[in-house]
């Protein structure tokens, strides 16, 4: 972050031919009145935003990324797609998590509300130029066409351009033309795309709709240079009632046996029920729930925070939505038949809350009551 700023001069200058073609400056001029006054304050911002990275650094273990991203314009929906905010939110998140890479990819991919995809490939670039790339091995074994993508990278970087190559413009009744004859030619084991390339062909079973108007055909191809891409065509017409066929064997057998005894002994339903917490801030308590104590997260948001483990986070605003004094433990539960539990509440004389109602714009029913100490209870409708 120093170096970024200290150094402004030199990745802030105005590029000059042959790195801008001067038909291409000449428009901007044009169309944008006075191109070169708009670089200097949008370097003028960039600084400004460095200014606050630098000083959120310093903070050491008291800075929180939510807080930071925020601060960067992030999760401002009007300016969030800009490339400047992506840009810094990238230097910003590499520069905390240098010494760990892999949680700031994460940090980037999961701070919803912000243009994630953008920010996450920006800082993990960034994290690779420090780290090199043997901190991405627990995860790049399961991203599909890895060694490919890795190639195409390299290419790029070494500036390994066939100029020879030449692609003519895909179309789309060409591209589902060719897509129909692929597909048609069944006896086929090899093909070409679009793009000349060569690439192999391999099928998988076809599958029937239950009614027999529809059918699904699988094929999977592979370019001679390690790309791989999946087609599925769905076609409509008459092809008659398919029942899925299976082998019988001992492990068949057995599992089916298992599956008849568990359908004449049901087993009760499961439910989620767990205590809701209102916290000060979400970030803070992630990180102790889940770093420090080793909870596994189940779903996540600005608004609320799920473990698998039945805790569940809230934002403190979320007392709001009760009187004063009356909050005490908050607790939720799932139930299946929630018309019939809520007039059990009520015929018990037990004091309602929030009387049974939808859950925010959802469908999902609702209600409030205490319990016989006085601890707040949801009660949400089994989805």
């Amino acid at each position: 972050m120093e170096e970024l700023i200290k150094n402004a001069d030199v990745w802030s200058a105005l590029p000059t031919s042959p790195a801008i073609p001067p038909e291409w400056r000449n428009q901007a001029e044009k169309n944008l009145q006075g191109y070169a006054k708009l670089w200097e304050s949008t370097k003028a911002e960039v600084l400004e935003y460095l200014e606050v990275c630098r000083t959120e650094l310093a903070k050491g273990a008291l800075s929180f990324d939510d807080d930071v991203l925020k601060k960067l314009q992030c999760f401002n929906s009007k300016i969030s797609g800009a490339g400047t905010v992506a840009a810094i939110a990238a230097v910003y998140l590499a520069s905390r998590h240098a010494a760990d890479p892999i949680n700031g990819v994460v940090k980037a991919a999961f701070a919803i509300g912000s243009d994630t995809d953008t920010i996450a490939s920006m800082t993990g670039g960034l994290l690779g130029c420090v780290n090199g790339l043997d901190w991405l091995a627990p995860v790049k074994e399961g991203v599909q066409d890895s060694l490919y993508i890795e190639k195409c990278a390299s290419c790029l970087a070494d500036g390994q351009i066939d100029e020879k190559t030449k692609i003519e413009p895909v179309r789309r009744t060409s591209l589902k033309k060719w897509i129909d004859d692929v597909v048609a030619a069944t006896n086929v084991q090899e093909t070409r795309l679009p793009d000349r390339r060569k690439a192999k062909v391999s099928r998988n079973p076809e599958q029937v709709g239950r009614n027999g108007k529809f059918k699904v055909e699988f094929l999977k191809l592979t370019s001679e240079d390690g790309q791989t891409v999946y087609i599925n065509k769905i076609s409509k017409g008459n092809f008659g009632s398919q029942q899925p066929r299976q082998q019988t064997t001992l492990n068949s057998f057995m599992e089916k046996t298992l599956e008849n005894q568990r359908q004449c002994q049901p087993l009760p339903d499961r439910l989620s029920f767990g205590p809701k917490l209102p916290v000060s801030s979400l970030e803070k308590s992630v990180r102790f729930y889940k770093g420090l104590l080793g909870l596994s997260i189940k779903k996540e948001s600005q608004d609320v925070v799920v473990f698998h483990q039945g805790l569940v986070l809230a934002p403190s605003s979320y007392t709001k939505n009760f009187s004063e004094g009356l909050f005490r433990t908050l607790l939720y539960v799932e139930v299946a038949d929630i018309p019939s539990r809520f007039r059990a509440v009520m015929e018990n004389s037990l004091q309602v809350v929030t009387k049974l109602e939808n859950w925010g714009q959802s469908n999902r029913r609702f209600f409030r009551c205490l319990d016989p100490d006085g601890n707040l209870v949801e009660v949400f409708e089994k989805q």
